[in-house]
């Protein structure tokens, strides 16, 4: 079904049930409380704009991994033991992605990184553009700081997409805990 162009009320016309119908009823049937359905547990929705006249629900999608695990390889965005955070999110052609996360790091002046990559609808690697960045001044994983960001993400494909979090260090050790990805799909 898609939106149309209402009728205009004529004195005396008479609109016969197809008319009507089209006019309101479908009408109706495009707005954003009628397209709305119950919330998921711990989901938002919100409405997006596809098209001219329509719209889309999409849902707010997050993840976290609350455990402390190392990153001993630099150079390169990599996963640590436990994969992610990732979630799944029905995407327009844009994305707003947000990452936060607890960084430390075992050497001196070394630097953390948290970003992430999309995959399935869309490949996108992993890149310090979109990347939290920790520099650790005092050595040793006991000195956590709690870095976050937010990124606008184009060139998607309008699609079910896969965000999941990646990690770099400039120098080995590197200690994340804590780590959330959340995304809206736009």
């Amino acid at each position: 079904m898609a939106w149309s162009t209402p009728l205009t009320a004529v004195v005396n016309a008479i609109l016969n049930a197809s008319q009507w119908n089209a006019s309101v009823r479908d009408n109706l049937l495009e707005t954003a409380a009628a397209k709305a359905s119950t919330p998921a547990t711990n989901q938002g929705k919100f409405f997006v704009s596809t098209g001219t006249n329509t719209l889309a629900e999409r849902l707010i999608f997050g993840n976290t991994i609350a455990a402390s695990q190392t990153l001993g390889t630099a150079g390169s965005y990599l996963d640590l033991g436990t994969v992610g955070p990732s979630v799944i999110v029905t995407t327009g052609i844009h994305a707003l992605v947000f990452l936060s996360a607890s960084m430390a790091n075992s050497t001196l002046n070394a630097d953390n990184y948290t970003s992430f990559a999309v995959s399935v609808g869309t490949t996108i690697a992993a890149v310090d553009a979109t990347a939290i960045r920790n520099e650790q001044h005092t050595a040793g994983a006991a000195n956590l700081s709690r870095m976050s960001s937010c990124s606008l993400i184009g060139s998607l494909n309008a699609a079910a997409n896969t965000f999941t979090a990646k990690y770099k260090v400039s120098a080995i050790t590197g200690t994340y805990v804590d780590r959330h990805i959340v995304v809206m799909g736009l």
